[in-house]
């Protein structure tokens, strides 16, 4: 079921910014990203630490923040 959700908002989403960071051997990793779906919304993809284990966080963005 999640997975439908993620196609029906995600397809056709766009890239609005993202926080790179490059380390000295060229590996690049992503802070944040964000997008911005069809409908207008905005979503933020944001790495987050629970414990020992990183997750990913999706943010909807309402501007209210």
């Amino acid at each position: 079921m999640l997975e439908i959700y993620f196609n029906e908002d995600l397809i056709d989403a766009k890239l609005i910014d993202f926080v790179p960071v490059i380390e000295d051997d060229g590996k690049i990793y992503l802070g944040e990203i964000v997008l911005r779906l069809e409908d207008g919304r905005m979503v933020a993809i944001v790495p987050v630490m629970r414990g020992m284990v990183p997750w990913l966080n999706l943010k909807i963005i309402d501007g209210h923040d």
